[in-house]
Parts: structure tokens; sequence; C-alpha cells
């Protein structure tokens, strides 16, 4: 239970503390229960196991209930469960929630019965995206279509295209067109890498992101690359140039690179601290690294101590 048990008094009057656990522990005795003793959105933020069933049991306004559910949203796995209580009451916030709740693709199994309602997850919200420039005549356009018509032929999902200059190209199949501002730096990967996190913010609503370089090729379905999700924050694969990159923080050669041009991930605040770190990494060591996104990466991925990532198998980022 997640409950700071602190002096406390909700919009319909009641009043809670300290005497409020100390009989909470007293009716649950003997039940394995475990109490973190911190508010809901400050639990979330340090969180890092996948959460199956999240039970909403507050009387607030919606603005502070659907802060609280954004904050867990990003730990439901596929399947689980949510339940929204305090539907008796018609001024706070709980039913505004559950349409909420309801919109964003998840099942009503238990319809509001004047008490609570409850959801079910069926999976996780997925989607592709690409980070392309329009230089060269518009090829890497070009490139990145004949890949979202891979993506739409094989995996079925949405394709998000975040595009740098201008083209009058059609451009289908993506899904969504996203327009990025001019280049302000004279390397094209540490614009690409700004692209990057500006991308994963716009694309917040989606659990699970999968990035490929517009040069890819999906050649046969393989949605199962997402379920290393359930156990991983990020999964890449292998960069063929392994050694050849050079460290700031003195990655040894055993420590091999990592490719950009295909990984996939959960798009939580854990993923998106850890982007920003490549980020500023690369930023502040621009000409160390020069035109290179992957060694800043490798250096975040070397000091990184909260992001479970794994090395997909290379049959799933295959250079020919």
């Amino acid at each position: 239970i997640i409950d700071p048990y602190e002096e406390y008094k909700d919009l319909l009057g009641g009043e809670y503390g300290p005497d409020t656990f100390a009989e909470f522990e007293k009716n649950t005795a003997g039940l394995d229960i475990t109490h973190v003793p911190l508010s809901a959105e400050d639990a979330a933020a340090t969180w890092s196991e996948p959460v199956g069933f999240l039970w909403i049991d507050l009387t607030m306004n919606y603005e502070r209930l659907k802060a609280i559910f954004d904050a867990w949203r990003p730990h439901l796995v596929a399947g689980s469960y949510i339940g929204v209580t305090g539907f008796e009451y018609g001024n706070l916030g709980t039913r505004l929630l559950a349409k909420d709740i309801e919109g964003l693709g998840y099942d009503p199994i238990l319809v509001d019965q004047n008490r609570v309602a409850c959801f079910h997850k069926v999976g996780n919200s997925r989607a592709v995206f690409y980070i392309v420039s329009s230089d060269d005549g518009g090829r890497y356009v070009r490139e990145a279509q004949r890949s979202a018509k891979s993506v739409k032929r094989h995996l079925k999902l949405p394709t998000h295209i975040f595009l740098s200059g201008d083209t009058k190209d059609d451009l289908s199949p993506f899904t969504h067109v996203h327009k990025l501002p001019r280049r302000t730096a004279k390397f094209w990967y540490l614009d690409s890498t700004r692209f990057f996190v500006q991308a994963v913010e716009e694309l917040s609503g989606y659990d699970q992101l999968l990035y490929l370089d517009v040069d890819t090729y999906i050649c046969c379905p393989c949605l199962d690359l997402f379920r290393v999700l359930d156990q991983y924050d990020l999964a890449m694969g292998q960069s063929p140039q392994r050694d050849a990159i050079a460290s700031v923080v003195g990655a040894p050669p055993a420590f091999t690179t990592m490719s950009i041009g295909v990984n996939v991930f959960r798009n939580t605040e854990r993923i998106r601290v850890f982007l920003a770190d490549w980020l500023a990494r690369y930023e502040a060591h621009a000409d160390f690294y020069d035109d290179n996104d992957q060694a800043p990466l490798r250096d975040a991925l070397y000091e990184n101590a909260t992001v479970r990532w794994l090395t997909l198998p290379p049959e799933y980022n295959l250079s020919l």
C-alpha cells in the first residue's frame, strides 16, 4: 500500500493520518503487505517493477487523480487491471478519470457500479518512429518510406516520422508527420539526438516505442521484439564498429558499442531521464564525440545504474 499517512483532510471532510495507519495495521495483521510511506506520485517516480493491478482509492479532484494515474500508467503491463472507486460522489474526479482510462483503450470489465469501476489493459500501446532529414534531395525520406511500408506489412503498427526540413513529397504511408525545428548544430547526429529526445516526449501516450533508422527493413513479423520489455527497459543490437569509438569515461573495449538503428524501449520517465543524459554527454563533448551519436550512448550505458538493458540477437539488427 502506498500512502504517507500524514495528516490529511479530503474533499469530503474525512480526516486521515497516523491513526488511520495504526487502524490499517490492526485490520491487516497476519497479511503480507508492504507499506511504502510516500505520496503516489513520489512512489511512481522511483518505482522499478511492473504493475499488474492498480487500485485508485482517493477522494481527490480530477487534476490530482489524473496526475497520479499518469505517473503510474507507464508501469502497467499488458494484462493488468485498474480499479477506480468513489463513483458515489458526483463532485469528485473519479468519473472523469474513468472516462479517460477507457478512452486510452482499456476495456471496462466492471462498469460503474455506483461505487467502483474496473478496467483491463489488453495490450501495450506501441508505435514506430523515425528521425529524418530532408537533405540530399529527399533520399532519406524515401528510405524511411520504404522502411515504414515494411512496418505496415509485418508489424501493423502506427508509424511516426519526425522531419527536419521541408519536402514536397507525399509522406505516405506514415501514420503521423511531425515537423522538427531547423538544425542548429554542426553535426547532424547531435541534432538528431536532440530530435530523438523531443520525439519520445511527443510520443508519451505510447507505452512502448521502436526506433528505426531510415535504412532499415522489417522482413518478417517480429512483434516478439516487444516482449523483452516485460523484463527490460531497453533493447538494442550491437554495432559492427565495436572498439573504434573513443570514450570520455574510459569504457573498455570489452564494453561493446550498441547500435542506434534498431532499438525498442519502454516509454517511461526512467528512459526519458536516460535519454536526457545521453544528449547532455553529447552536448558537453561534441568535439570529442564528433558526428557519432553512438559514442555518447556507449558512455551513458557504461555509467548507467538504473536502466535495465538487453543486447538483441544479431538477426534483429542484421547489416548486409
